[in-house]
């Protein structure tokens, strides 16, 4: 075998071994009835809302995955309220109901938190509240992203940066 496809094949395995290695997350949805605003508009609601935590469930997967190894996140949240508000629209095809986003509807997540190490001792956790009350401003990334989570994904990841990613 040459070196290229032996250099190739290490830094796959490489990969590999980190990907089984990460650390992971579980995320769990309390009392959601309850939650400020996780409405749909003009869609089934349930299935909006088990889209909506999937997708969040998920982003904090993504995040654990940067923690070292060994170490499991485990997230409660608590209480979402999306950017935006459902509001009523009237046109030509009849009403219906849209997300409305403007500056006074900011995103809002409450959750608790716990990072266990290896032996399931808690290294760090707690109750967090994030709202993102400047969500508009140097939105460009925004206005190009078509991923309609955005602020409220930035809102964890600067939590997560700030709170747990290490260096």
């Amino acid at each position: 075998m040459s070196v290229s496809k032996l250099t190739a094949l290490a830094i796959l395995l490489s990969g590999a071994a980190w990907q089984a290695s990460a650390a992971t997350a579980e995320v769990t949805w309390s009392n959601v009835d309850n939650y400020s605003d996780i409405r749909a508009a003009n869609e089934n609601q349930q299935k909006f809302e088990q889209r909506i935590k999937d997708r969040l469930t998920e982003h904090f997967q993504e995040l654990a995955a940067k923690l070292p190894e060994s170490q499991k996140l485990t997230v409660n949240v608590t209480n979402l309220d999306l950017v935006g508000r459902v509001e009523p629209t009237y046109g030509h095809s009849g009403a219906g109901e849209l997300r409305i986003v403007k500056r006074v509807d900011f995103p809002k997540i409450n959750f608790t938190y716990a990072l266990a190490d290896a032996q399931g001792n808690q290294v760090s956790g707690g109750d967090v509240v994030l709202k993102d009350m400047g969500f508009d401003f140097g939105s460009a990334q925004a206005r190009i992203s078509r991923d309609d989570l955005y602020f409220e994904k930035r809102m964890i990841d600067e939590w997560f940066q700030k709170n747990l990613q290490q260096g």
